[in-house]
């Protein structure tokens, strides 16, 4: 048994996705998507070293299957210095509620918390609590395990195996959002309605990804401000500031 997540058609094909149905559990419910999601297999494991983006080397556990296992990529490198120069150069309290939308192996992440962090292995406070979201779920996997290593403990960090923002709780301060390519219209269309009532007014969101995937959904950007924006090789990272209320 099993409930589909999400369905795309080609001109001679179809591509169904989906996730296990857990048993004795309503389908197409949260517990019923994430109760599969356990711990990463040992068989994904690849590498473990201390990787550097923007001046600030992390330790991470990197994982076959998703890319940026031996590096982190130009972008994950763009997306963070965007952030260090904006969003970590002030005296801000640190954000405690953190959205991350395609954690990929956990580069930015745990890159945040060394950052916000500078000097330790772990974070000491503890008081961060994560929502990592994908499709992907060996992403969510990957991007736990890693978290966990830095210090954040597992009953802080929630993941949601789904396609957009759909359902997705509120209450955060800051969102790293790093929307599929292939983001269906629907959700590409309604993302800013969408994120609106997941953010604190005043939070922020981080938009990071190739050019051509950004550029319709910052079109689209308002009630949010841009607050800052680079490009680079057809990249591009923009941060926004949510409504003030």
């Amino acid at each position: 048994m099993a409930d589909l997540i999400h369905e795309r058609e080609g001109s001679r094909h179809t591509v169904f996705h989906a996730r296990p149905r857990v048993p004795g559990t309503p389908p197409s419910t949260a517990a019923a998507a994430n109760a599969a999601l356990t711990a990463l297999p040992a068989a994904y494991q690849r590498r473990h070293g201390d990787m550097t983006a923007a001046g600030i080397s992390y330790p991470l556990d990197t994982c076959y299957g998703l890319p940026d296992f031996d590096r982190p990529s130009h972008l994950i490198e763009l997306a963070a210095a965007t952030m260090k120069r904006r969003l970590l150069a002030g005296t801000a309290p640190a954000p405690e509620a953190i959205l991350v939308w395609n954690p990929m192996q956990g580069h930015l992440p745990v890159w945040l918390m060394r950052a916000l962090a500078p000097g330790t292995a772990a974070n000491a406070g503890g008081r961060q609590r994560f929502t990592l979201m994908s499709r992907d779920a060996l992403q969510l996997l990957a991007a736990r395990a890693n978290l966990c290593r830095h210090g954040i403990p597992p009953d802080a960090i929630a993941l949601r195996h789904q396609v957009a923002l759909h359902a997705t709780p509120g209450g955060h301060k800051l969102a790293l959002l790093h929307p599929d390519d292939d983001l269906p219209s629907a959700a590409r269309d309604g993302l800013f309605a969408t994120l609106t009532p997941l953010l604190y007014p005043g939070g922020h969101a981080v938009l990071y990804g190739g050019a051509p995937t950004l550029a319709p959904l910052l079109a689209k950007r308002r009630p949010f401000q841009l607050v800052r924006e680079t490009r680079r090789r057809a990249l591009r990272v923009a941060i926004l500031g949510a409504p003030p209320s």
